[in-house]
């Protein structure tokens, strides 16, 4: 059992529209598995290919950070998790249920895969969730904003402490201690 959750742009909320999103995305990825790898990787490259993973995922796709984000094509693969996931992603529905742990619900305000529309159904799922609007933020909060990523976990984390009755904070290696804003880990 988990003494605390801290979940980000979590699956299993989305409405209609976002689910065949979703569906659409597994299509075009189950076909790109028929393409060879160095078509995938010149297509990967070009500037429409990059401008839309800039869009997908990060929060600011001007910023400078988001200059070198392009999809991922290793998980492009016959068989390859990434191409199984995404249909399961889709279908998947989460049912609500008693969590007996601190829970903290963060999406970007950006995000553009799981949208932050799906945040309401996730706090009608989880009604005793700390929610939490990253602002800024796209589907990549560790890359956007490593730290308030860290912060949030460490919150949470604190919470559960708090929870069990210990006199003494969370304490554990975190992010933050390796983390600067402006970088990535």
């Amino acid at each position: 059992m988990a003494g605390s959750v801290t979940v980000f742009s979590p699956a299993g909320f989305s409405d209609r529209l976002a689910r065949w999103g979703m569906r659409t995305v597994g299509v075009v990825a189950n076909l790109a598995t028929h393409l060879p790898m160095p078509l995938k990787e010149r297509l990967a490259d070009t500037p429409p290919a990059r401008a839309a993973a800039r869009i997908a995922l990060r929060g600011d796709p001007s910023s400078p950070e988001a200059k070198a984000t392009r999809f991922g094509i290793q998980g492009l693969t016959p068989g390859a998790p990434y191409v199984r996931m995404v249909p399961r992603i889709a279908d998947y529905d989460f049912t609500s249920r008693p969590i007996s742990c601190p829970v903290t619900i963060a999406w970007g305000d950006r995000d553009r895969t799981l949208l932050p529309s799906s945040a309401e159904h996730a706090h009608q799922r989880v009604p005793n969730a700390r929610m939490v609007s990253l602002l800024g933020v796209g589907h990549i909060p560790m890359a956007d904003d490593p730290l308030s990523v860290a912060e949030h976990i460490r919150w949470t984390c604190s919470a559960a402490d708090r929870a069990r009755g210990r006199a003494e904070p969370f304490t554990g290696s975190t992010a933050r201690d390796s983390v600067t804003r402006g970088t990535t880990p």
